[in-house]
């Protein structure tokens, strides 16, 4: 079976990224008997989303497969057509490859649009190259979204993505301080390779068992209380009065409030979430 290709590093599925998908997806739809697939070029740095979060997203615009291809010495020594004859042709029967404007591939990135298409037509493939999606007057890409969530920008990140920037994973007991200072938390602790913003406390949106709240969330270590803890996210969660432990849930984060600080007492923390909580109950 033929099939239509979309390739780049997707990193975060962003709202350019998600451009090149509606393409394979529109085009898919024009010819049903075509199978579809997105190769990710993987560099190894942690991800914006998480490998679950990618292929929730692949599959909502119909793709059929998400093909992760890491970066390997081998891969790097390949020509143009080497690269395209192997991974394009030989073992997808590509008959349309969709890619941004300023796509490059094999060895020393040699190979460009214009190679692309030179490509395509000796092997027998259409290539379809999109424009950037662009924001304030600049081309959205992965490493600004990285630099917006370092800085503890997520608004203006997930404005980039298309989508809240968001941690999910299954609820799992903690020393359940959180309970003690009135402030009972879903703690989660992130999947392996995804990237984390800023710590620090954020306004967010949950999702739990098919309901949505309002939330606070901390991102981080529990400088107060821990010392060197795994990074995890605990989210207290507006009008939630139940046992959760073992529950899968989603959180978004909407928007920073504070950094996160190592206060001199668990009373001061108390003070502080108390003042996070209004916050995050604005707007």
């Amino acid at each position: 079976m033929e099939t239509a290709v979309t390739i780049g590093k997707f990193d975060g599925f962003h709202r350019g990224h998600r451009k090149l998908l509606r393409e394979l997806s529109d085009y898919r739809k024009e010819h049903p008997d075509v199978s579809s697939a997105v190769i990710r070029l993987e560099t190894g740095r942690d991800g914006i989303l998480s490998q679950s979060e990618q292929e929730d997203i692949v599959r909502s615009f119909g793709i059929d497969r998400l093909i992760r291809l890491p970066f390997q010495p081998a891969l790097a020594v390949l020509t143009p057509e080497e690269f395209v004859r192997h991974y394009l042709v030989d073992e997808l029967g590509a008959c349309f490859v969709a890619v941004g404007t300023d796509f490059r591939f094999g060895r020393d990135r040699r190979g460009d649009i214009d190679t692309l298409r030179s490509l395509g037509e000796k092997y027998g493939f259409v290539t379809l190259a999109c424009e950037k999606e662009t924001e304030e007057g600049r081309s959205i890409s992965s490493s600004w979204i990285r630099d917006l969530l370092a800085e503890g920008d997520v608004s203006r990140a997930n404005q980039l993505l298309g989508k809240n920037f968001s941690l999910g994973g299954t609820v799992e007991h903690g020393a359940h301080l959180g309970t003690t200072l009135g402030f009972p938390t879903l703690n989660v602790f992130p999947a392996a390779g995804k990237l984390l913003p800023r710590f620090g406390a954020y306004k967010s949106r949950v999702f739990l068992k098919e309901k949505a709240y309002q939330g606070l969330t901390n991102v981080g270590r529990k400088p107060t209380v821990y010392e060197g803890l795994s990074p995890l996210s605990e989210t207290y969660v507006f009008g939630l009065d139940e046992d959760c432990y073992g529950e899968e849930v989603t959180v978004e984060l909407c928007s920073f409030i504070r950094p996160e600080k190592r206060f001199a007492s668990v009373e001061e923390l108390r003070q502080q979430l108390e003042r996070d909580r209004e916050e995050a109950l604005q707007n």
